[in-house]
């Protein structure tokens, strides 16, 4: 028989003399409503007195029993014993991608915790507790003395329980509470522990992980000390969708706060978070990560990045951020050697430079520069120049990287061949081509999303920078020349982009002319399925370049794949329009990112890619590094195999 049968008896005593007493009050009224009676007729027959005075003696030692001898075992019983509320946490929301595959959820587990309300006042007896746990868990003298400490000086008066082992497996927890189960104030509780699906790189920084409520989060979200929260990627962005709601158990626990039974009640029963449901694609991801650390390894390149949006909705297909790191790590308590390694690491594993990186664009800014420049009216498809190897202006040359005087230039070959003079001439003016000005050019990269943040479903990201004159007087405390405006033409100088911004560009030039507003989660369901909701695709701007316009452009980036510098995607299933970009940065020339970006098919665009190599050597070029990537990535999306 189990304490909670043993229990369960006692129950039925304690029913048992309740049901009693009630007999009892019973028979009195009755017997009392007897004696008012047989006043009023002054008549009471001898045998039914006999009967009468016998039940009142019988009725009189049980009630002795009841309330004299067993009143003090049973008043000892209710003091000993007590109600207490215990929190049953809910279960978080999973996080699914696109095709059901989880790619976070939870693991059942066990925790050993002290309940410091439940402690002996007695200090000695305390320390008997603590020396027990000691040689039970196997704590050192150190981990000893600081949980002793920290209870004793900080914890002894409060109600929230300290977790002194976390995430116990199932057979160490059936060890622990038979070697536990007599030791007052301890006890071995169920939990569920997260468990991240990661196979391939730039997960982490998309999921993110959780982790115990600080006490920010416990004034901000309010929330109780160790309650599990995101703290970072999805998991944070969508906490309140996946965090669900606790239950309350109302349990009996003896004197030394042990558990002897739950009081059922299932409206207090947890109800599960929210499942997210991604965009994502693991299988593109797992693509994805695998071509693009294989190209950068090619390349002698460390870091990188790989984007691939839906350009008619703005859902990210796949996002790599290379290097990563293991969610996992942080979900299971991250050890300080585990997150020093992390922290102390040069290149950075924890950033997400897909999201938050800012760099130089290089020549992949041409397509919105052309576009501005036709918007404006500073050129039209028929507008041609001739374009030496280089401007000079003043003391200071500009060249045109292919260093060839090249003539008959119009604006679909520019963006083909990437041609750097025709785009100095668009932005800051040359030959007949008056120039857009640093007004009008920065003005219109921000129709882009340039500049801002784009509003991802995610905690944080960088935003860039587009430069202007009064920003230069701001930080520079100097003057805005036309050379400003020639490099910030071609993507060079002081502009700044992320990744995730130039795909969403790419994508508004790719639909014909919608900025999207970028989103990971594509729907919410609770945890038996049911919609609860859709993320709907949000346009942020439209219309703010002609259709005509765009056409010319998107003109341009075919062009490119036919005969210019994206032909390696000739060879793919489908037709597309890209355009390289090589980004020089720092005060050494050496310093290079190596950039493409493309969409497919041409005419219907469903899938835009954007691929970073990051500051690699004179050998890392659009071309050479990120170009290969991006066509292997797209060459086996669409394959005829891969949706199957």
């Amino acid at each position: 028989m189990s304490i909670f049968d043993k229990y369960d008896a006692d129950s039925g005593s304690l029913l048992d003399r309740e049901e009693s007493l009630d007999y009892r009050h019973d028979t009195y009224d009755e017997q009392s409503g007897s004696e008012i009676e047989s006043e009023r007729k002054n008549v009471i027959p001898t045998g039914f007195a006999i009967v009468s005075l016998l039940v009142l003696i019988t009725l009189g030692g049980r009630l002795f029993q009841i309330q004299i001898v067993q009143g003090q075992e049973k008043t000892s019983l209710a003091r000993e014993n007590s109600i207490r509320q215990v929190i049953n946490p809910a279960p978080r929301g999973m996080i699914l991608d696109t095709r059901g595959v989880w790619l976070a959820r939870n693991t059942p587990s066990f925790r050993v915790q002290i309940n410091p309300g439940d402690l002996p006042k007695d200090a000695k007896n305390r320390a008997a507790i603590y020396d027990r746990l000691a040689a039970v868990l196997r704590w050192s003298e150190s981990v000893k003395t600081s949980y002793v400490s920290d209870i004793e000086k900080n914890r002894l008066h409060q109600v929230d329980p300290v977790v002194i082992e976390d995430e116990v497996d199932h057979d160490k927890a059936l060890l622990f509470i038979s070697q536990l189960e007599a030791v007052q104030a301890v006890v071995v509780v169920p939990q569920q522990v997260r468990q991240y699906n990661q196979p391939t790189d730039g997960l982490s920084h998309i999921i993110g992980y959780v982790g115990s409520a600080n006490m920010q989060e416990v004034e901000q979200k309010g929330l109780k000390y160790g309650d599990q929260t995101g703290k970072s990627g999805l998991e944070d962005s969508y906490d309140n969708d996946l965090r669900g709601k606790d239950g309350v158990n109302q349990v009996v626990v003896d004197s030394k706060g042990k558990s002897l039974r739950k009081l059922n009640d299932k409206a207090n029963d947890p109800h599960a978070g929210n499942n997210l449901v991604l965009s994502i694609d693991l299988k593109l991801q797992t693509v994805m990560a695998n071509e693009l650390r294989s190209g950068l390894e090619k390349a002698g390149i460390k870091s990188g990045v790989a984007i691939a949006m839906n350009p008619q909705n703005g859902e990210i297909l796949g996002m790599v951020s290379i290097p990563a790191y293991d969610s996992n790590l942080f979900a299971h308590g991250i050890s300080q050697a585990d997150y020093q390694k992390l922290a102390s690491d040069p290149l950075n594993p924890l950033f997400d430079r897909a999201v938050n990186g800012t760099f130089a664009s290089g020549s992949t800014i041409k397509p919105f520069v052309a576009a501005i420049g036709l918007q404006e009216g500073v050129i039209s498809e028929n507008t041609r120049i001739n374009t030496p190897p280089e401007i000079t202006v003043g003391q200071w040359s500009f060249p045109n990287w292919q260093k060839i005087f090249i003539p008959n230039v119009d604006v679909k070959t520019a963006i083909a061949m990437s041609n750097d003079v025709f785009f100095y001439a668009v932005g800051g003016g040359y030959d007949k081509i008056g120039g857009l000005g640093i007004s009008k050019l920065s003005k219109g990269l921000t129709w882009f999303g340039f500049g801002a943040p784009t509003g991802i479903d995610l905690p944080s990201e960088g935003v860039g920078l587009v430069p202007d004159s009064a920003w230069k007087k701001k930080t520079k405390g100097e003057s805005w020349y036309i050379g400003d405006t020639y490099h910030l033409s071609i993507g060079q100088g002081d502009f700044l982009v992320t990744p995730l911004q130039l795909i969403t560009a790419l994508c508004a030039v790719a639909n014909g002319g919608t900025l999207y507003q970028p989103h990971l989660v594509d729907h919410i369901v609770d945890a038996d399925g049911n919609m609860v909701k859709t993320i709907d695709k949000q346009a942020e701007r439209s219309n703010f370049i002609s259709s005509n316009n765009i056409r010319i452009v998107r003109e341009g980036m075919r062009q490119a794949v036919t005969n210019g510098s994206g032909r390696q995607l000739q060879s793919l299933p489908v037709t597309s329009g890209a355009k390289t970009g090589t980004a020089q940065f720092g005060a050494s020339n050496e310093n290079l990112h190596a950039w493409f970006e493309a969409f497919a098919p041409y005419d219907n665009p469903t899938f835009a890619i954007v691929v970073l190599g990051e500051k690699g050597p004179q050998t890392n070029e659009g071309n050479t590094t990120a170009e290969p990537i991006a066509k292997n990535i797209m060459e086996q999306y669409f394959s005829p195999d891969f949706n199957k």
